[in-house]
C-alpha cells in the first residue's frame, strides 16, 4: 500500500500545477495517469506548436510548458505513475473507499481534469 497525502488523477498541465500548489503546503503527492509520459493532451497535441494563452509568456510550445511544469514541481519530488488505467466508476470506488461524500463523487464531472484526492490522516 502507498501511504502518500494526496493522488492526482492526470498529469498533464493541471495535475502538474496541482502537484506544485499542494507541494507549497508541503503536502505530498503522487499522481497517476495513463499516458507513458508527463504532459496530458498539451504533450500529445501541441508539443511543437506555439501556445498563446499561457499567462506570464508571449507563447511557448507544449513541450516547453511541461518542461518548465517539471522544474517547478521537482523540488516537491512527488511519485509519477504513468501508463495506469483508471476508469471513472474506479475513482468513484477509490473516493468512496477514502470517505469522500458521495453526494461530491456523484456529482458530474468527477473526476474532472486534475483532480486530486487528499488523503487526510488522524
Amino acid at each position: 500500500m502507498i501511504e502518500t497525502d494526496a493522488v492526482i488523477v492526470g498529469a498533464g498541465p493541471v495535475g502538474l500545477f496541482q502537484a506544485f500548489q499542494l507541494g507549497l503546503q508541503d503536502i505530498r503527492c503522487h499522481l497517476i495517469d495513463a499516458l507513458p509520459h508527463v504532459g496530458g493532451q498539451c504533450a500529445e497535441l501541441y508539443a511543437d506548436k506555439p501556445i498563446y494563452d499561457i499567462p506570464g509568456l508571449p507563447f511557448c510550445t507544449g513541450r516547453e510548458l511541461v518542461e518548465r511544469l517539471q522544474q517547478q514541481i521537482r523540488p516537491f519530488a512527488p511519485h509519477f505513475h504513468l501508463l495506469r488505467y483508471l476508469f471513472k466508476d474506479e475513482v468513484r470506488k477509490v473516493g468512496l473507499e477514502l470517505g469522500i461524500p458521495a453526494d461530491l463523487i456523484n456529482r458530474h464531472p468527477f473526476p474532472g481534469p486534475g483532480l486530486a484526492i487528499r488523503i487526510l490522516g488522524d
